[in-house]
């Protein structure tokens, strides 16, 4: 029996994300995302009542989430991210505060704690295709750093990261680069692509 398809109007990020990949849940397996990433999205929120007739891989998920520490899909860590994002966080501020937030929480991991603060933020950041590599095969960082501030390229293949994703990540390198000691950091997206996200990050010299 062929899946049931998503409800664009219930599900409209999830939707969107699955539709542009080229084999949907089944695309890009060769990249790969820690186990941390998705249980962090699940983390606090319980499995609603409509996610049952969801793709059994994206219901599997949700209801046991991979270890910590292994690797799992790509592709199927941001299904489930935009699948909570739609459920709870439907806005695009409340989204960001989220993944702020949840971030914020990750950094606290022994192993991530330890990068980001010993090394301070200027060295984190020279650092941080190495950093990010601990947590994403698949998926590309680079910084360029000009003074009090950078700019961040984040390449995959097509589609990998849809647009709610990219955006997400206002939040989540706000809070990375306060855990590594930066002081009023902003940061925004300038671009978003299939294969590329750009963004500005500043703080307080």
């Amino acid at each position: 029996m062929p899946a049931r398809p998503i409800d664009p109007k219930r599900f409209p990020a999830l939707a969107e994300y699955l539709e542009r990949l080229p084999a949907g849940l089944l695309s890009y397996p060769e990249a790969t995302s820690k186990g941390i990433l998705l249980r962090s999205s699940m983390a606090s929120h319980y499995v609603h009542r409509t996610w049952k007739d969801l793709p059994p891989a994206i219901v599997s998920a949700v209801r046991s989430p991979p270890a910590v520490t292994g690797w799992v899909s790509t592709v199927l860590t941001d299904a489930v991210f935009c699948l909570v994002a739609d459920t709870f966080y439907p806005t695009p501020e409340a989204m960001l505060k989220w993944n702020y937030d949840r971030t914020l929480r990750m950094a606290k991991v022994p192993m991530y704690s330890a990068i980001a603060g010993v090394v301070g933020l200027e060295r984190f950041l020279k650092g941080a295709a190495r950093v990010h590599a601990l947590f994403q095969r698949g998926t590309d960082v680079s910084v360029e750093v000009r003074g009090a501030g950078a700019d961040v390229f984040l390449r995959h293949v097509p589609h990998l990261h849809g647009t709610l994703n990219h955006l997400s990540n206002e939040g989540v390198f706000r809070a990375a680069l306060e855990s590594a000691g930066g002081l009023d950091v902003t940061v925004k997206m300038l671009e978003s692509t299939p294969t590329l996200a750009r963004y500005e990050a500043r703080w307080r010299p």
